[in-house]
């Protein structure tokens, strides 16, 4: 037999044999958990988020700034207003163009004070459905909140009740982002701030004031146009205060909240 080696192979007797095929290593056996060659793993958990505030903050505090300033417009022309009433009880000679210019002063900056203040009460509502669902997030467990987030739109809008249920909500938005709320039972019954006990106590006296300052009729008593003066200005003076404390409040909510969810470690939305 002869046998020589090309490379094929080998040639045996005039016969050309090629190599065998190379043996591959075996495939590597499924992981733990696996099904076959394809890998399984557990899905990984939702991540939790927070709504930031920080835009709406902005928004408030200059909406609310032109309100106070809208406020301080309408003090000015009510001041005006009661001088000129005053000197008609006095006796001094007011001209018709006077007491038309007074009153339009008076008409005009309460009609810009009521279109700011519409602007504050759409973005309070949001901002505070933002604030509400960030007080679920911190909290960390659903069995432990009272009211869901419905209710910081639905507050608003039930008559005399929501005097009570609005600073509620702005006060555990406050006391859920408190370092030891998460998950604490007794979290409602942790410290507020006090802008928010303020801006609580002004809102019903200032909706008060504004329901009592009527125009009286013409040809009224000198006294009832001094009595509805004198409620408008107190409205006005609680209008400047009402404004300056949303500012106050919707800030310092917004900046705790911030702060609790750094240390959470919780990303913003």
């Amino acid at each position: 037999m002869t046998q020589r080696w090309t490379q094929k192979g080998a040639v045996v007797d005039g016969t050309e044999q090629s190599f065998p095929p190379p043996l591959l290593p075996p495939p590597p056996p499924p992981a733990a958990g696996s099904w076959g060659p394809a890998q399984w793993a557990p899905p990984a958990p939702p991540k939790i988020r927070y709504s930031s505030l920080t835009g709406l903050t902005i928004a408030i505090t200059a909406v609310a700034a032109g309100l106070l300033v809208g406020w301080l417009m309408h003090l000015v022309a009510l001041v005006n207003q009661r001088s000129l009433i005053n000197d008609v009880r006095n006796g001094v000679d007011v001209t018709i163009d006077e007491a038309d210019r007074a009153d339009g002063f008076v008409a005009v900056t309460a009609v810009l004070t009521i279109l700011v203040a519409v602007a504050i009460f759409v973005l309070l509502i949001v901002w505070l459905w933002r604030a509400w669902g960030n007080a679920h997030v911190f909290i960390g467990a659903s069995s432990l909140m009272s009211k869901g987030r419905g209710w910081a739109v639905g507050a608003w809008f039930i008559p005399f009740a929501n005097f009570f249920l609005v600073p509620q909500l702005m006060a555990g938005s406050w006391r859920s982002a408190d370092p030891v709320a998460r998950g604490y039972a007794g979290w409602k019954g942790l410290s507020v701030t006090p802008w928010v006990w303020v801006w609580a106590s002004v809102t019903p006296l200032l909706w008060i004031a504004n329901s009592a300052a009527r125009d009286p009729a013409d040809g009224a008593p000198i006294e009832d146009f001094l009595r509805a003066n004198a409620f408008n200005m107190a409205s006005a003076v609680l209008g400047i205060v009402w404004a300056a404390t949303s500012i106050g409040m919707v800030r310092s909510i917004a900046k705790r909240q911030q702060e609790q969810a750094v240390r959470l470690a919780i990303a913003p939305a």
